[in-house]
Order: C-alpha cells, then sequence, then structure tokens
C-alpha cells in the first residue's frame, strides 16, 4: 500500500502558464480538486517552493476531509513538487503522498504529466479505502480540471 502511484497525462489546447495557473492558484482549485461527489469547501495555496497549501474536500454528507502541505519544488509555470498529507476528523494523518505535476507546452497545447505516490501511511485501516480510490479519484478529478481550464479559455481546451 505504502507503494501505490498513480500516472496521469493529459493534453489542453490553452497556454503553459494558465493550465500553471488553474493547478496552482486556490481560487480555481475550488473549482476541480475533488472527485465526482465531493465539492472543495475551502481552499488556500501559496505556489512556491516553501510554500504551503491545503484544501477541504466536501463529502455528500457534508464532512471535511482535509489535505495539507507544502510546496517541495515550483518552477513557474514548467513543475511543481508537492508533498501533502491526508488527515482524518481528529486532524491527525492517515496517508502521506508525494505529486510531480510537469507542463511543457508545444503549438498552443499544453500537456501536462502528473504522478502521485503514496509515500507513507500512518493509519493503514483507515487510509486503505482512500489509496484504493485513489486512481479513479485522480481521474474525475482531472475531467474537473479539463473543464476548468476550458472555463477560462473560451471552450476552447
Amino acid at each position: 500500500m505504502e507503494h501505490a502511484e498513480v500516472t496521469f497525462t493529459r493534453e489542453f489546447k490553452a497556454p503553459r502558464a494558465l493550465v500553471f495557473d488553474v493547478w496552482t492558484n486556490a481560487k480555481h482549485m475550488k473549482q476541480w480538486f475533488a472527485p465526482d461527489m465531493f465539492s472543495v469547501g475551502s481552499a488556500m495555496s501559496d505556489p512556491r517552493t516553501g510554500g504551503v497549501f491545503a484544501w477541504s474536500m466536501v463529502a455528500p454528507d457534508g464532512a471535511e476531509h482535509w489535505t495539507r502541505g507544502v510546496y517541495e519544488e515550483v518552477v513557474a509555470p514548467e513543475k511543481v513538487v508537492s508533498r501533502a498529507r491526508v488527515v482524518d476528523a481528529n486532524d491527525k494523518p492517515m496517508f502521506e503522498v508525494l505529486t510531480t505535476a510537469r507542463f511543457t507546452e508545444a503549438n498552443g497545447v499544453t500537456t501536462l504529466n502528473m504522478s502521485q505516490k503514496v509515500v507513507g501511511v500512518m493509519q493503514p485501516e483507515i487510509a486503505k479505502f482512500a489509496i484504493a480510490g485513489m486512481e479513479e479519484g485522480w481521474r474525475q478529478t482531472l475531467v474537473k480540471f479539463a473543464a476548468a481550464v476550458t472555463g477560462l479559455t473560451g471552450g476552447k481546451s
């Protein structure tokens, strides 16, 4: 379980700087950073090396699930490496992930290459359910991400 990893590649008909901004700006994160059936309740982001971020995913029953982390490396608009912990209702870490997002642009198309790896599990019995759904959760979340980018490009993404 500690070595669970997902990788995705997505293309957007949008400038790299815009795609990077949608990825890192809390205003935009509120639109997309949660899988289907969840919404983002709160989000803050300081996208610079050493900056912190946090967001809550709100479940259909109203329960908030928080993720908090630090940007380990930010090279705007090319790369973001972040380390985050998903915490339980008592603010105790359940598991930790390392996420790398790379953004390249060619001919008006930005390619996002993203990987996320579980690097620590503090509460295995609780965390296993979230980790088991990580790939599908990201698949759904990236559909929302694409919609957020498209909304800012006038429907061209």
